[in-house]
């Protein structure tokens, strides 16, 4: 809970933050790269592990009216 008044201006509305974070492993495979030798004058083909992997932070604001009663509607702003 950031504020349960608004910073003053407006009394049983409260501001909440919310953060969500989400990590994905979608695979990891075995692949064959192609010789660059020409371009970077390295060799590198062969095979290498590649991994598919993404991590994702969500961060929303929420709105919440009617602090200390029993029904308590949030919204969350666009």
């Amino acid at each position: 809970m950031l504020t349960r008044n608004v910073w003053g201006m407006l009394g049983r509305v409260g501001i909440l933050g919310e953060v969500g974070v989400e990590y994905k492993r979608w695979s990891s495979k075995t692949v064959a790269n192609s010789d660059t030798t020409g371009v970077m004058r390295v060799s590198n083909g062969g095979l290498s592990k590649v991994q598919i992997r993404m991590l994702t932070v969500d961060v929303a604001q929420q709105v919440k009216f009617g602090q200390g009663t029993d029904f308590q509607p949030w919204l969350i702003p666009v």
